[in-house]
C-alpha cells in the first residue's frame, strides 16, 4: 500500500496470462526465462506496452541489450503494424507516414518510459527505481538481469544475477509495484540449482518457441508461455502468437485456454 491507497494488479494484455497469474500483483518480481533468440526482450516490451498504452498504467522499460533507436523503431511497428524490414528500410508510403504520425502523437500521451540502462549498476538502477520513477500504479520492467553490471566487479555471473535478483525483489516489495525481468534460461537453472529461487521469484514464466529449432514446424509463430512458478496458482500453458515482424507477441482472436501442466520442457 502506498499512500493508504491499494495498488491493482497491472494487466499484461493476454487474457488466458493474466488469469492465470491474476495480472502481475504489486509487490511482486516476474522473472521471464528463456534461450536466446526466442523473444525474450520482445516479450518483456510487450508487457510494458500494453499497461501504458492500452490500460495508461506508467510503464518503464530498462534495457541492457537494444540501443534507444533500435527500441523506438521496434516499438513504432508493434503499435503501427507496419512490418519492420520496411520500416529500417525507409520503404514508407504515405499511409505509413500518416500512421508513424499518428502513433507517435499517442505514444507522446502514454505513460511510457524507455531508458537504455548499459551504464547503470545495481545499485543505480535501483535508486532510479526508488527515487526517479513517480507514481502509484506501476510497472518496471529489467531486459535483461544477467546483464546489470554489479557495483564492484563480480567474475561470479550467477552470483552476481542471484543478488540483483534479490535487490530487485526488495525494491518492488517496498515500493508496492510488480517488477518483471528478463533472464536467460541457463541462468535460471543455475540459480533454481541452489536456494536462489524461493525468496526471489514470485511467478517465472518460460517463454517457448518451436520454431527456434524446426522453422518448419506447423507451431510456427506460436510462442508458448509456461507459467512454471505461480504465486497465486498452479502452474499453466497459455500460447500466443509470435509476430517477428511486428516485433510483437499478441494474443490469438480466439485465445487457448490456460491449461495446468506437471512440468515445463527445459
Amino acid at each position: 500500500m502506498i499512500n493508504g491507497a491499494a495498488a491493482k494488479p497491472v494487466p499484461t494484455g493476454f487474457a488466458d496470462l493474466d488469469m492465470a497469474l491474476t495480472g502481475l500483483a504489486p509487490g511482486t518480481l516476474t522473472l521471464i526465462a528463456g534461450r536466446l533468440g526466442v523473444g525474450r526482450s520482445t516479450l518483456l516490451l510487450t508487457f510494458c506496452r500494453n499497461a501504458a498504452v492500452r490500460h495508461r498504467v506508467p510503464a518503464v522499460f530498462f534495457t541492457y541489450r537494444i540501443s534507444d533507436p533500435e527500441l523506438r523503431t521496434q516499438i513504432l511497428a508493434a503499435e503501427t503494424s507496419i512490418p519492420l524490414p520496411r520500416m529500417t528500410a525507409g520503404q514508407l508510403d504515405d499511409a505509413d507516414w500518416r500512421c508513424l504520425s499518428e502513433c507517435m502523437a499517442t505514444l507522446a500521451e502514454s505513460p511510457l518510459l524507455v531508458h537504455p540502462s548499459a551504464a547503470l549498476t545495481r545499485a543505480e538502477l535501483v535508486e532510479y527505481i526508488r527515487e526517479t520513477i513517480p507514481g502509484e500504479q506501476r510497472l518496471v520492467a529489467i531486459d535483461s538481469v544477467h546483464d546489470v553490471p554489479a557495483d564492484v566487479p563480480e567474475d561470479d555471473q550467477i552470483r552476481r544475477t542471484a543478488d540483483t535478483l534479490r535487490a530487485l525483489k526488495a525494491t518492488a516489495a517496498k515500493l508496492n509495484i510488480p517488477i518483471v525481468a528478463s533472464v536467460a534460461w541457463s541462468t535460471w537453472i543455475s540459480l533454481d540449482g541452489g536456494d536462489a529461487r524461493p525468496p526471489i521469484a514470485d511467478n517465472v514464466i518460460l517463454l517457448h518457441r518451436e520454431d527456434v529449432d524446426d522453422p518448419e514446424t506447423p507451431r510456427a509463430g506460436e510462442a508458448d508461455l509456461i507459467v512454471i512458478t505461480n504465486l497465486h496458482g498452479p502452474t499453466a500453458t497459455v500460447t500466443v502468437a509470435y509476430q517477428p515482424e511486428h516485433s510483437r507477441f499478441v494474443d490469438f482472436p480466439v485465445a487457448p485456454s490456460a491449461s495446468t501442466i506437471s512440468s515445463p520442457k527445459r
